[in-house]
């Protein structure tokens, strides 16, 4: 393991011990271990080892040659020395010149797991702890190890003969204490021989190690067992031996194996080796650096079996990791649908079962948006599938959670749904009427006869009209009151709108709401039009009706979208409203940068092709740079007659000609033939998604859902759910466990899993082909079925 190459980053040390070969007499003198055992399978103790399996002389000769051959190599000849761990996190950082280590203030290490109970804030090192996390017992000498810093017994393993394990078996029966310790290198630090052998699945090479004392919490935290986009984040330091690194990841990774041994059989189906060292006293339960437990893992890696072993060993289904995910809900964000069910199953509680009806209560803390208090969960299940942008989260949406979205549908969202649908509509119909009913032309209107001069210098009399700036405050006609009763109903309207978006802000806070808002743009921009009708107040008492009219017209704009948001919800129009969502953000967007490349650089070509056109010109589109903008974006959508009418009347009509057709080729034709053929492609994929309006539906679900209080939260919950019965424990609270838990109760048909019944089909073949034989497509008894009634 310890010289295998991959894509990522290679440090120098790993290329060095990569290309060993052995033969180069410096590198011999800077590694004198590999005299002893290299990785070409040579060296002076295997050869040793080889001959010493057939004769009992030469065994006896091997364990003098390891005392004297390896003994100067080890601290006080084999026992060992207490090494500060600063000083290994100094060696390590060698290999990591980006980052330095750093002292730490707090001892948590700033992983921020709080002090709950169900953290693994307390798990994190159980090495340190037990060695107060100042010092580590290391056999082998730190400056005569290998490239890597790897000893004898790491390259035994990374040849991985059956003579290498006998001589690795030698060397941990004459020198104990070489059976712990780990590579030093940042790029496999941590990683014993324990590691290695599970890795290898050399079940009797556990064993022996656990028998002679190996550490089964021994934590490997090094770079290559770093999930790959975290890699670049990793920061040391001088206080403990693992690893900060960021918070944000997607836990994909090559060997990313959960550090310990433990996680480690298990990442790779080991079932005896896993039990094994459960019985050693391995612990399931413990986190690795971004707080993962054993049951992480099984969810990461997809494997539903060892998952119920792991579950069966002891390990708690409620422990969160550094992201706040356990690991229900870490399989409902990475959209892993199988082991998602096959959670479920493993926590739901059967009420009855009759035939192949079943009937069950699920847990509803981790999996329903409502928590037990009345808040709103943004890291449940139900929330994490729904915000999910994957097709694999399109996917789970249907049996438990379509069934839990339709029960809260039905409970208190489709009410709220349609009580907010129709205030909309009536609220828009006041604003509408209140604008239509805005006088075109301001009353008081007065001639004043004002003194000007014209071109030839002579003083005229000429009739001005003034207007009154405040004439909209003017009550004359019934048109007026009545739109004043509007403007009014309007405002309160708009007030209350905002109203109930404080009120969310106070019972959900404001990141909760913030979020609410961007899986809704249209709630986005209702809400900044409501602002915009509480901003025309200053514009109306100041008497600044050009001021009122620019915040009308936002007003407007951002209003009327809110009819998308409704529209999401009916399935006639819901996957258009889709369709209009994903150009907006995709498809658009990307057209919108070229375009403006573009735009921006012929505008400025025919802006100084233009400056030496003659001033008689009575159409020039092109007189500034910022009309030359504006031009090139009208001479895009096909208005151009007038302007190519001017390219006759310039310096240079053929430049201007040949730009202009450039132009209309690369932006008109490429261009948005382009972007027609991206929304085509967009409405395609949309179209044959069905779900996808499904997860639109289930987002109103929970935006209504936002809009209620913590109490009404929980007496909503409590009609769609029951409580369970199981696991009647008391909290610290001293309120029972059976009283905070609710589950939703599903009945449901038992379907045999597809490959269950594949595997029954196989052997139903198999039993057939024995007992008949089949020809010309009929089936006649084989002389092994013995013989046949002919009555029958």
């Amino acid at each position: 393991m310890g010289n295998t190459l991959h894509h990522g980053g290679i440090h120098d040390a790993v290329k060095d011990q990569a290309n060993q070969q052995g033969e180069s007499p410096d590198k011999a003198k800077r590694y004198p271990l590999y005299e002893l055992v290299d990785l070409k399978g040579g060296g002076e103790l295997v050869k040793l080892t080889r001959e010493s399996l057939f004769s009992d002389e030469k065994s006896r000769l091997l364990n003098q040659t390891i005392r004297d051959k390896v003994g100067p190599f080890l601290y006080n000849e084999g026992a060992g020395k207490k090494v500060p761990i600063k000083q290994l996190i100094m060696a390590r950082n060698r290999d990591r010149m980006r980052t330095r280590p750093q002292e730490d203030k707090k001892k948590t290490g700033g992983f921020g797991l709080g002090q709950k109970t169900n953290s693994v804030s307390a798990l994190m090192d159980p090495v340190s702890n037990e060695q107060d996390g100042q010092w580590r017992e290391v056999c082998w000498d730190l400056e005569k190890r290998g490239s890597v810093g790897e000893t004898i017994l790491h390259l035994c393993f990374l040849n991985g003969t059956q003579v290498h394990n006998e001589l690795a078996k030698k060397l941990v029966y004459v020198f104990p204490k070489l059976v712990n310790d780990i590579y030093v290198s940042e790029e496999y630090y941590g990683e014993a021989p324990l590691h290695m052998a599970i890795v290898g699945e050399d079940l009797g090479m556990v064993r022996y190690f656990v028998n002679h004392g190996a550490i089964v919490t021994e934590r490997c935290c090094g770079n290559f067992f770093t999930p790959e986009d975290q890699k670049g984040t990793r920061e040391d330091s001088l206080e403990h031996e693992w690893v900060k690194v960021s918070m944000e990841t997607n836990y994909e990774g090559y060997t990313y194996w959960g550090e310990y041994p433990l996680t480690f059989a298990a990442c790779l189906e080991q079932k005896e080796m896993f039990n094994l060292l459960r019985k050693a006293g391995a612990n399931p339960n413990l986190a690795d650096n971004n707080g993962n437990t054993v049951l992480h893992h099984m969810v990461i890696q997809d494997k539903p079996k060892m998952y119920n072993l792991a579950l069966e060993s002891g390990a708690s289904p409620c422990i969160k990791n550094r992201q706040g995910l356990t690991p229900l809900t870490l399989a409902s964000k990475l959209g892993r649908k199988k082991m998602f069910q096959h959670i479920l199953e493993t926590e739901r509680e059967v009420y009855w079962t009759y035939g192949e009806v079943t009937c069950a209560a699920y847990n509803l803390t981790d999996l329903d948006t409502i928590t037990p208090t009345g808040e709103i969960n943004k890291r449940s299940a139900l929330s994490l599938i729904i915000q999910g942008d994957k097709s694999k989260h399109l996917d789970m949406i249907d049996g438990l959670i379509y069934n839990l979205l339709r029960a809260k549908w039905k409970t208190y969202a489709r009410y709220s749904f349609y009580q907010r649908f129709v205030a909309f509509l009536i609220y828009l119909i006041f604003l509408t009427a209140a604008f239509f009913l805005r006088p075109r032309v301001s009353l008081g209107t007065t001639v004043q006869t004002v003194n000007e001069t014209d071109e030839n210098g002579t003083a005229v009399l000429v009739n001005q009209s003034v207007y009154d700036p405040c004439y909209l405050q003017v009550m004359v006609t019934p048109q007026d009151k009545a739109r004043l009763a509007m403007e009014i109903l309007t405002l309160v309207g708009a007030v209350l709108v905002l109203m109930f978006a404080a009120m969310e802000i106070y019972h959900q806070g404001l990141r909760t709401f913030l979020t609410g808002l961007l899986t809704a743009p249209a709630k986005t921009l209702y809400v900044i039009s409501c602002v915009f009708v509480v901003m025309m107040i200053p514009g109306r008492a100041a008497c600044a009706p050009e001021y009122e009219d620019v915040v009308c017209i936002l007003t407007i704009c951002t209003t009327t979208p809110y009819f998308l948001f409704f529209f999401r919800g009916f399935k006639l129009v819901g996957p258009f409203v889709v369709m209009i969502y994903k150009m907006l953000k995709g498809d658009i967007l990307r057209f919108l940068i070229i375009y403006a490349v573009f735009v921006l650089a012929f505008s400025q070509v025919m802006f100084v092709i233009f400056r030496a056109a003659r001033s008689s010109l009575t159409y020039n589109q092109f007189t500034d740079p910022v009309e030359s903008i504006m031009g090139m974006i009208v001479m895009s959508f096909g208005e151009f007659g007038d302007m190519y009418e001017t390219f006759d009347h310039i310096r240079h009509p053929f430049l201007a000609k040949a730009v202009f057709v450039l132009y209309m080729g690369l932006v008109t034709i490429l261009l948005i033939n382009m972007l027609i053929a991206m929304m085509g492609n967009t409405y395609q994929s949309i179209q044959e998604t069905r779900k996808e309006w499904l997860r639109q539906w289930a987002q109103i679900v929970l935006v209504m859902e936002q809009s209620l209080s913590s109490d009404q939260l929980k007496k909503q919950q409590l009609k769609y759910s029951q409580p369970l019965s199981s696991q009647n424990k008391v909290d610290h609270t001293g309120i029972s466990d059976a009283e905070q838990r609710r589950g939703f109760v599903e009945r449901f048909h038992n379907v045999e899993d597809e490959e269950e019944l594949r595997v029954k089909k196989e052997k139903l073949q198999k039993h057939m082909d024995v007992l008949f034989n089949k020809r010309d497509g009929r089936w006649l008894p084989s002389d092994k079925a013995g013989p046949v009634n002919k009555n029958v």
